[in-house]
This record gives C-alpha cells, sequence and structure tokens, in this order.
C-alpha cells in the first residue's frame, strides 16, 4: 500500500513543478498538507444553510391561501419571515398546488404583506 501512497505523492509534486513552472496559482490539499499560495476555504457540505425548518413558513401562510378560489384573494403579512423569502416560498407553492400561472403575488412593503391573487 505503501507504494500505492507513493506514485500519488510522485504525481503531485509532478503537478505542482508543472504548475509552478507555468505561473499558475494555484492551492492544493494533499494528505494533510496543504501546496500553493492560494487561500484553501474550508470544505462545506454542500448543502445550503436553511434560515427556516422545513415547512414552517407553509404552515404559517397556508391557512390564510389555502381556501382561495378562482379570483379570490388574499394578504398574509411578513409576521417575523424575511419578505423575500416568504414571497418565494408562496409563490412556489402555489404553482405547486394550483398550477402555473394560476396565482400571482407580489410584495406590499406599505402594508407589510405579500398579496396573493387565485387566478384559476
Amino acid at each position: 500500500m505503501s507504494d500505492f501512497l507513493n506514485i500519488h505523492q510522485v504525481a503531485i509534486e509532478k503537478a505542482i513543478k508543472i504548475l509552478d513552472a507555468t505561473g499558475a496559482a494555484y492551492a492544493i490539499q494533499y494528505n494533510g498538507n496543504t501546496y500553493g499560495a492560494l487561500e484553501v476555504k474550508p470544505a462545506t457540505s454542500g448543502k445550503r444553510q436553511r434560515r427556516y425548518a422545513i415547512g414552517e413558513t407553509r404552515a404559517y401562510y397556508w391557512p390564510i391561501i389555502g381556501h382561495l378560489k378562482a379570483g379570490d384573494s388574499a394578504s398574509v403579512p411578513f409576521g417575523d419571515y424575511d419578505p423575500k423569502i416568504l414571497s418565494s416560498n408562496i409563490s412556489a407553492y402555489c404553482v405547486h398546488v394550483w398550477g402555473a400561472g394560476n396565482a400571482m403575488t407580489a410584495k406590499n412593503d406599505e402594508k407589510q404583506t405579500i398579496e396573493v391573487l387565485r387566478l384559476g
């Protein structure tokens, strides 16, 4: 197994020589070591950090808009929620439940609400 690891180390060293010769900026992390001058940021899990728990905003707005029929409208107060996230979540759920093009949403900063109009 040590020969196998050694071949990897040789390959890394060769890559570093090539990068240095070309004048490239790089950062390589290998076997607990970092090579190159670029700053290496910690690896992330790839998952987006959620501001609210799954279903939290839906539990807030759905009792307000869930009963709407075609032509009805309702106002969802911002409450403690970020209006941009709340509006996006409402729009996405309306498409999911009523279908694309069957609802409109608009942020009303004056009233601190998200206005929802069900079209179909």
